[in-house]
């Protein structure tokens, strides 16, 4: 379950001023060509224009955000 800062932090980023943004999940297939890039390798922003947020397999980190103060 993400936590509540993580939702509010998203609410708030994903409504700014004027501004809509959508948040989408994508999933790397076999034999795409992004499999085994790395996020620099496969330079998203720069070909689609898009933001990267976050990687799954980086999932547990943000999970666990702030855990390491109590």
């Amino acid at each position: 379950m993400i936590k509540p800062n993580i939702i509010s932090f998203l609410d708030v980023v994903t409504r700014m001023g004027d501004v809509e943004l959508d948040l989408e999940e994508v999933i790397v297939k076999t034999d795409s060509y992004l499999e085994n890039k790395t996020l620099l390798e496969a330079q998203i922003p720069s070909k689609t224009g898009l933001i990267i947020l976050g990687r799954e397999d980086q999932v547990n980190k943000l999970r666990n955000l702030g855990d390491e103060r109590k």
